[in-house]
């Protein structure tokens, strides 16, 4: 006998929320913020790139250790840790200030995304 609520569809908005916003902060977001970057500090667009080669490799380093995080950690602990690393990390596309700061930033971002 089945007893409770059947939770497939939270489960299903919820992952398509973090689709969503994953992709579109994670994926898509660096080249726009690319942009607005290069034009809000007269950066090289050389440095910008580099930093958006850093957040894309950042992800990519996370998501090959992903089935390891997940043994040891739990998929929610890394999916939250993930979720609040994107947040950080695009915050800190937006205010930073100098490029090492943009550096830590694309880090944070790429790791979450």
């Amino acid at each position: 006998m089945r007893s409770g609520t059947f939770y497939g569809w939270r489960v299903v908005a919820a992952a398509f929320g973090l689709a969503v916003l994953g992709l579109g902060f994670g994926f898509y977001g660096p080249p726009i913020f690319l942009s607005a970057i290069r034009e809000a500090h007269g950066w090289p667009l050389a440095l910008v790139s580099t930093a958006v080669t850093v957040h894309f490799l950042a992800g990519s380093i996370v998501t090959a250790n992903l089935p390891t995080l997940y043994r040891r950690f739990g998929i929610p602990a890394v999916t939250k840790a993930g979720a609040l690393s994107l947040a950080v990390g695009v915050f800190g596309w937006a205010i930073a200030a100098t490029p090492w700061q943009l550096f830590g930033a694309t880090v944070l971002s790429g790791a979450g995304g």
